[in-house]
């Protein structure tokens, strides 16, 4: 039996606790690392909540653990061309390129052939 302090958080539910919060870190390291230019602060919570059960507090505590973790949001930014005839935003699906005249009209493949 384990006394529940911060060196043994490691042990509780035979280590599930600790590779779930070493799988958040990795998260954030590796978001880092795919979007440095982002500043904003990637955060791994470790929240233990103690809820006495029954009038006897040596009697026993229901202890529950929730690891957490906030990435940035990831945001996908293109102009779109309004078109009130169709009531909406056009755009290109293979490109942010908006330059696209009156009347003109897109060059359309058949599946596999795009050559």
């Amino acid at each position: 039996m384990e006394v529940l302090r911060l060196a043994t958080l490691c042990l509780v539910r035979d280590g599930k606790l600790a590779a779930e919060f070493d799988q958040k870190m990795a998260d954030c390291f590796n978001d880092c690392v795919e979007r440095p230019q982002l500043e904003q602060a990637r955060t791994i919570t470790l929240q233990i909540k103690i809820v006495p059960n029954g009038n006897d507090p040596l009697d026993a505590c229901r202890t529950d653990f929730a690891v957490k973790s906030s990435l940035p949001a990831v945001v996908v930014s293109r102009f779109m061309k309004a078109n009130a005839r169709r009531r909406g935003l056009v755009f290109e699906s293979d490109t942010d390129d908006i330059s696209i005249a009156d009347g003109q009209q897109a060059l359309e493949f058949e599946d596999g052939d795009e050559s």
